[in-house]
């Protein structure tokens, strides 16, 4: 089916419904990847001339073109951190409790991610330390006594050393 028709389709599902989890039009989505082999960062602008340089789009669907390619970006980070997680699951590392006091003190090697896309992970070792007065495990970095990561199950994996 030619894209202009698909995004017509689209269209008229998203008035019904708009729903910003769902996965993008396969088309927009194979051209956000093209896109983003040539190395340039991705920015939705960028890809949307990338796509009509490729396509031609009736204007009255192109502002539905914008949203097809904001769902793929999305839907790009979210395959990515899906396969990421199942890699660090197969080399042994885990998620675990918070609230699991007897782990206090266990030497760790940990991988967190700060922006919360588990796209830009750090990897560390170091150790496990209860807080008492959050009633809460934190990782900290080797010859780190005061400041660590609080353990959030969804941002962070552990392997217990």
């Amino acid at each position: 089916m030619e894209l202009s028709k698909e995004l017509e389709k689209a269209e008229q599902e998203w008035q019904t419904k708009k729903d910003y989890e769902r996965d993008a039009l396969k088309k927009v989505y194979l051209y956000n990847l093209q896109f983003r082999e040539t190395g340039n960062y991705p920015y939705n602008k960028d890809i949307l001339n990338f796509i009509l340089e490729r396509e031609s789009i009736p204007q009255e669907f192109q502002r539905h073109l914008e949203t097809e390619i904001y769902l793929s970006q999305q839907q790009i980070v979210r395959d990515r951190e899906k396969e990421l997680k199942e890699d660090l699951l197969k080399k042994g590392f885990v998620k675990i409790d918070p609230q699991k006091k007897e782990l206090d003190g266990k030497k760790i090697e940990f991988v967190i991610d700060a922006r919360r896309e588990m796209c830009g992970v750090i990897k560390k070792k170091g150790r496990l330390s209860w807080i008492e007065s959050e009633n809460v495990l934190y990782a900290l970095e080797n010859r780190h006594t005061r400041t660590g990561y609080r353990l959030d199950i969804n941002k962070i994996f552990i392997k217990v050393l």
